[in-house]
């Protein structure tokens, strides 16, 4: 999907599009990040320097430190360089009219990367849904390997 991601085109409608797609999604899925808490990022919430992420408001009110991985924080960095001094300044990843990018515009997106990359969505509450990657980025390490190797190759005891 992220090969996909890298095929967005710039967009009159959509300006930051082509450059905010690529690196919305790899945060979300790399962060375990769900798309409210990555859309919602604000540039001051982005170290790059440190590779850190500041959540805000997240899951219960909380707030959250998210460490990133190199890979992705030279990303990051690069993407921060490219978009500084143009509009929607207050979002790290910015929509229209300075405002932040909307859930149904990020969800639209993803659906729009599935069909491309030929990843079937078996209909609504099927997915594969964008909240998906959140839910296995911060699953206990158990359940991953209980999920990547299928319940039948475990063993499990009472």
């Amino acid at each position: 999907m992220f090969a996909q991601t890298d095929r967005c085109h710039y967009s009159s409608e959509a300006p930051f599009r082509h450059l905010v797609m690529p690196v919305l999604f790899r945060t979300i899925y790399a962060c375990g990040l769900r798309c409210s808490e990555a859309r919602l990022l604000r540039p001051d919430d982005v170290d790059t320097d440190a590779g850190v992420l500041q959540v805000r408001d997240a899951k219960g009110g909380k707030d959250r430190q998210v460490p990133v991985s190199e890979t992705l924080r030279v990303r990051l960095a690069d993407y921060h360089a490219e978009l500084v001094g143009r509009e929607g300044g207050d979002w790290f990843f910015p929509g229209r009219a300075g405002l932040p990018l909307t859930h149904g515009n990020v969800d639209k997106n993803f659906r729009r990367f599935l069909w491309q990359a030929r990843i079937s969505h078996g209909g609504r509450g099927r997915g594969p849904r964008l909240h998906d990657y959140a839910d296995l980025r911060v699953m206990p390490a158990s359940m991953v390997e209980v999920l990547e190797k299928g319940a039948n190759d475990l063993a499990i005891s009472a």
